[in-house]
């Protein structure tokens, strides 16, 4: 794998970004604000991710993506990582399926009394509730 840097994403990356969530079924991000990027040394996306302070005030991975052929390089625990240098109380709903990566970087499970209710209403109300099992999750302090 070649080396990779995180960079804040610019108004000109957001379709890019965009189309990346989109491809894994997560909403777009509503702007640049709080969108990093993980970049290879030619200056093509490997993966992002968007935080969000939610409505309680607590920050929020609200998407997390790698592009498929840099999944299982470190993409995106670079990502978290980096994110948490900036917000190191962070928390996030993992769908069922990435319960096993949240883990592996040290997020903790945690109640959904500990995320905004927001976040649960969406999951609530989301066509892939059935197959998602989302799970809460709340950064190690």
């Amino acid at each position: 794998m070649k080396q990779f840097e995180i960079a804040d994403a610019s108004a000109s990356d957001m379709d890019a970004v965009n189309n990346l969530f989109d491809s894994q079924r997560f909403p777009p991000a509503p702007g640049k604000e709080g969108v990093r990027l993980a970049l290879d040394g030619d200056g093509h996306m490997l993966g992002a991710i968007y935080v969000e302070t939610a409505p309680d005030g607590s920050d929020n991975v609200k998407t997390v993506v790698v592009n498929p052929e840099y999944r299982g390089l470190g993409v995106g625990a670079a990502l978290m990582e980096d994110a948490l240098r900036s917000h190191p109380d962070l928390r996030l709903v993992s769908r069922g399926v990435s319960v096993g990566f949240y883990e592996a970087i040290g997020f903790k499970r945690c109640t959904w009394d500990d995320i905004d209710p927001q976040y649960k209403a969406d999951c609530d109300s989301c066509e892939d509730l059935p197959t998602c099992y989302p799970v809460p999750f709340r950064s190690a302090l």
